[in-house]
């Protein structure tokens, strides 16, 4: 054992310097050692403070979902701990929670906390960006997008950042701050040259320009997209949205060149779907409804089953659009109705009873129309849009559901109907005409109280409704129907005093004749007549002097029935030739009556024609003339032939009966016959013609007093005399009676204004007309004139709204017969793709009509402009097939030889020129035919006859230099070949 002493002697032993070398190095080793060892020693036997296990607690409750109990906690920890550092990301953890809750005013509360308390802390970013999402979650998109763009300018360099400029962007966009959002992604723009959201910034960029309706602007960005970024980087939208962009500025073809390269790129992308939509939207404009219809296949094979429905109704539209029914229906057969949401559903079933009741299925029709009316109220908003046609679907198919039942004589099921459109549509767009078809229907129905209740409240609720006539009328006849004949009698004088221009106005006049003559069986004149009778009676006179007097009263009380059975025994017993006479007079008067009054059967006319002739031959007296007055009526009609030999007869007749009025309807006959078989400088028939009409015109009782004044004034229009022919108006105005001519006058007028180029006041006159008779066809026919005059002024779009103001409610794109006019119309103001549709409609609806072939040649042309070849070789061959050796035939020829020729496919074109010669060659175009043919030959390498042919041309034609010219050009082009 060591003792002290040598323990002392050690220490004070110098040692080696290897040993105090090793002595170090093992020092330099302990004592580092040695504190870890203390260090981690003491924190194993440490443990966590109170504050660290209640937040760690309120972390395990987030995650584990438990949020409501999270917060609680929270709350908690923060008033126990109001120091804890876990307090920042307490703050935080609450917004999450409050998030998760939707309590995102909770939560933005949260948030904006920990951005004012803790602003340097590291999640700051994360706390910033949510303090945005809980904003915009409670609609705060002003907020937010605010929220946002300080979190750029804060964080420039995160890489958080772009993303966070664009939702700014998208926000302010969805805001409508176009200007605030275009900053925004500029600037991201500008400042990210390697961010990722460049794309959809560009995207974004293009869409706030499109959605202000700066479509030139929003392509040029969408270029400099196409532009700044790498090819690799486009994707199939950019592509897309490019041509979407490059249609609505009118690049249509360089639309169509860029849905190809997107097809071709991203074939199997849901925008290559529907860039073959748009291909086919494009090809039914040209008027390729066949290439249409395939691309919409195309789309519907990679579209999702919802859009495949949508696609196939759009087929169905198109073949409907052009009156291909056929290829409608086969298009709507593909409509999966179970995976189409309500709206597809609305569209369809409309489509089917559309087609259902063109082709005369009022039944299939009804059942159709009806599933559409099945369908929620909300659905037609949804089916409609600002380029749907048509409007109001849903309301159509009750109507139309209503309405074929009502043809169906299915009355219970109609009334249904009508009333589910009246509850559901109080201010619908089509109730007025719902109200008068039930109406009809109760009237049908025998349930004449609620028809006339009904009627009313037409009247009433709609007085400008082009039903308000029919409605009347019907109300009139409910009357008659029920006895009250006063009333009916009231409600014909209103008709007529309303409506004067209806087309029910003959039947009113003729219903309010019979119940004005009827009214007065109470009248001192009835009583005293029938106490003269009586007398008669009493004091025994002839038989057949009692039943001429009896068969005399009920004819001057308008019951010809009892007029007629007392005139047929009269004349049986009639022994004196007065009393005869005049039973045969009354006897033939009172069939002619009742044919006029109840339409009767023409053995009645011909009853009253065998009676009157018998009292218009032999002696002349007071039932000659009346005899005569009659059977002019029966002779003498609208229908008679206006010839020689009739206007003849009438002069005769008038001639025997000069000083009656009762002729005043045959002098107008004469009148307007005699007009329009004499000649224009025939000065005896003008004077004869004047002379007869003011005759008429100047008796104010005259029934067809009206009638004349019109004629009256048409003859002084024609002959320049504008003074008398206005004076004529103005009469016809003042007259008591009133009828369709003073509109009819009114629409002269306009005519010579139009004449005169007075168009201004011509408008004005024609518009008073539509106004005034909005229940009448002549506000049609002031419609129509007021379409040509604008045409003949170049005011084409009025011209087309007009027109289309005209269109029928019924079926909104059906063909109708100013389809011609109206592809004319479209073609003058540059619409071409309009003009085609409304040609391929009027050739479907008139297959034969005498304007085919110039039509056939105008779709031609307007494909061919819009750069459709195939098509319009097509429709050329057609015009040429259907026509041929006539002028369209040889057009069309021409047409398909310049197609060829300027393709340089001349061995095609070289036989069709000289068909075109060989079927006119005296027409228009055989000379420039000739000269194309020539040229072919040249351009095929048939010299020696191109040098004769052009030889010959040169004798004929010697005037024709520039056609020599290129012939030598030609020539000497072959030779150096």
């Amino acid at each position: 054992m060591m003792n002290l002493s040598n323990v002392f002697a050690l220490k004070n032993t110098p040692l080696p310097p290897s040993r105090r070398k090793f002595l170090r190095k093992l020092a330099a080793f302990i004592q580092p050692l040695a504190f870890n060892v203390c260090f981690f020693s003491q924190a194993a036997f440490a443990q966590n403070s109170p504050a660290t296990d209640d937040f760690l607690y309120t972390q395990k409750l987030y995650k584990e979902g438990y949020h409501e109990l999270c917060l609680a906690q929270f709350e908690a920890f923060r008033q126990r701990y109001p120091d804890a550092q876990e307090l920042a990301e307490g703050w935080q953890l609450a917004g999450e929670a409050n998030m998760a809750l939707r309590r995102f005013a909770e939560a933005e509360t949260a948030f904006r906390t920990f951005e004012i308390r803790y602003p340097f802390h590291q999640g700051i970013e994360e706390v910033r960006l949510r303090l945005a999402d809980s904003q915009k979650a409670q609609g705060h998109l002003e907020h937010a997008a605010l929220t946002l763009q300080r979190f750029v300018t804060l964080h420039p360099r995160s890489e958080k950042a772009p993303l966070a400029q664009y939702n700014a962007g998208a926000l302010w966009q969805e805001l409508r701050e176009y200007q605030k959002a275009r900053e925004g992604l500029y600037a991201l723009l500008d400042n990210y040259h390697e961010s990722t959201q460049r794309l959809p910034a560009y995207l974004l960029l293009v869409k706030s320009f499109a959605e202000a309706g700066d479509y030139t602007r929003a392509l040029q960005e969408a270029e400099r997209m196409l532009r700044s970024l790498p090819e690799n980087e486009l994707d199939a939208q950019a592509l897309f949205m490019h041509g979407r962009l490059q249609e609505q500025v009118g690049h249509l073809q360089l639309a169509e060149q860029n849905y190809l390269e997107l097809i071709k790129k991203f074939p199997k992308s849901d925008w290559a779907s529907q860039a073959n939509a748009r291909l086919a939207e494009l090809q039914f404009a040209r008027g390729e409804v066949a290439a249409a219809a395939v691309s919409l296949e195309l789309s519907a094979k990679t579209a999702p089953a919802l859009q495949q429905s949508r696609l196939a109704l759009r087929a169905a539209e198109m073949h409907l659009h052009v009156g291909q029914t056929t290829e409608a229906f086969a298009a709507l057969q593909k409509f999966d109705i179970v995976a189409s949401d309500s709206a597809a559903q609305l569209v369809y079933h409309y489509a089917l009873g559309s087609l259902h009741e063109r082709n005369g299925r009022k039944a299939e029709a009804a059942e159709a129309y009806q599933r559409g009316a099945q369908l929620s109220l909300a659905t037609e908003a949804a089916s409609d849009s600002a380029s749907a046609t048509p409007q109001y679907r849903r309301q159509r198919c009750l109507w139309r559901s209503a309405q074929m039942r009502f043809d169906l004589q299915q009355y219970d099921i109609a009334l249904q109907w009508c009333r589910q459109y009246r509850r559901e549509y109080p201010r619908g767009k089509f109730r007025d005409l719902l109200l008068y078809l039930e109406g009809r229907t109760q009237q049908a129905s025998n349930n004449l109280a609620s028809a006339q209740r009904l009627y009313d409240e037409l009247l009433n609720d709609f007085p400008k409704s082009v039903y308000v006539d029919e409605a009347l009328a019907a109300l009139a006849e409910i009357y008659e129907t029920l006895g009250e004949l006063r009333m009916a009698q009231l409600q014909w004088q209103r008709f007529l005093q309303a409506y004067p221009a209806s087309e029910y106005a003959a039947t009113a006049r003729r219903k309010l004749h019979v119940l004005v003559a009827a009214a007065p069986a109470d009248s001192p004149a009835a009583l005293t007549q029938l106490s003269e009778t009586l007398l008669q009676a009493q004091e025994r006179a002839s038989r057949e002097e009692f039943l001429v007097s009896l068969a005399r009263l009920n004819y001057a009380r308008y019951n010809y029935r009892a007029a007629l059975r007392y005139a047929q025994l009269a004349a049986e017993s009639a022994s004196a030739n007065t009393t005869a006479r005049e039973a045969a007079y009354l006897l033939g008067a009172s069939y002619l009556r009742l044919y006029e009054i109840e339409s009767g059967q023409p053995a009645w006319q011909d009853s009253a024609r065998l009676a009157l002739q018998s009292v218009s031959t032999g002696e002349r007296d007071q039932f000659t003339q009346k005899a005569e007055a009659l059977l002019a009526r029966i002779w003498f009609t609208k229908e008679t032939p206006r010839t020689a030999a009739m206007l003849d007869r009438a002069d005769s007749l008038l001639a025997l009966n000069e000083t009656s009025a009762d002729f005043d309807f045959l002098r107008l006959w004469a009148a307007t016959t005699r007009r329009s078989l004499s000649a224009a400088n025939d000065s005896t028939a003008s004077n004869r013609i004047v002379t007869a009409l003011q005759r008429v015109a100047q008796d104010e009782n005259s029934v067809v007093r009206n009638e004349a004044l019109f004629e009256l004034a048409d003859w002084y229009w024609q002959h320049g005399d504008s003074t008398n022919a206005t004076r004529a108006l103005e009469q016809m105005r003042a007259s008591r009676w009133r009828d369709e001519f003073e509109a009819k006058g009114q629409l002269r007028q306009a005519k010579w204004l139009t004449q005169q180029k007075q168009h201004g006041e011509a408008l004005a006159t024609l518009e008073r007309v539509k106004q005034e008779y909005f229940y009448s066809a002549l506000a049609d026919s002031a419609a129509a004139l007021m379409t040509r005059i604008y045409i003949t002024t170049g005011r084409f779009r009025e011209a087309l709204q007009s027109l289309n103001d005209g269109a029928t409610e019924q079926f909104a794109n059906e063909a109708d017969a100013a389809d011609l006019t109206r592809g004319r119309l479209h073609e003058a103001t540059g619409e071409h793709a309009q003009a085609v549709q409304a040609y391929l409609r009027f050739i479907a609806a008139h297959p034969n009509a005498p304007e085919l072939g110039s039509v056939l040649l105008q779709i031609a042309s307007l494909t061919l402009r819009a750069g459709a070849e195939r098509l319009a070789i097509g429709y050329y061959e057609e015009c040429a097939h259907r026509f041929p050796g006539s002028e369209y035939g040889l057009q069309a020829k021409y047409r398909l030889a310049d197609i060829h020729y300027d393709k340089g496919a001349f061995e095609t074109a070289q036989p069709l020129y000289l068909e075109a010669i060989n079927e006119q060659p005296n027409a228009a175009l055989a000379k420039e035919a000739l000269k194309k043919w020539i040229l072919c030959l040249y351009k095929t390498k048939n010299f020696s006859r191109a040098e004769l042919e052009a030889k010959k041309f040169e004798e004929q034609n010697k005037s024709e230099r520039a056609s020599i010219a290129e012939f030598q050009y030609a020539a000497g082009e072959a030779a150096i070949e």
